[in-house]
């Protein structure tokens, strides 16, 4: 089975553990891959600064799937 244009998968490891988010973006390849690189070192950054202490959302509540929580169910 395919998986659809715009399918990325966003992991990162750290002191809390490992953090997965699984995202599908209804983009063109160019602003996928522009948008998973910004999301990607938005992660980075938020771990870093902990700027999401306690906050099981990475993203902050940006580009949530409607109707899904943050993993994806």
């Amino acid at each position: 089975e395919d998986k659809p244009v715009g399918t990325v998968h966003f992991a990162l490891d750290g002191p809390g553990g490992t953090r997965h988010l699984h995202r599908v973006f209804p983009y063109g390849r160019d602003r996928v891959k522009l948008l998973a690189a910004y999301i990607a070192h938005w992660m980075v950054y938020r771990e870093l600064t902990r700027a999401a202490e306690g906050e099981a959302d990475l993203l902050g509540g940006r580009w949530q799937p409607p109707g899904k929580d943050m993993q994806g169910k």
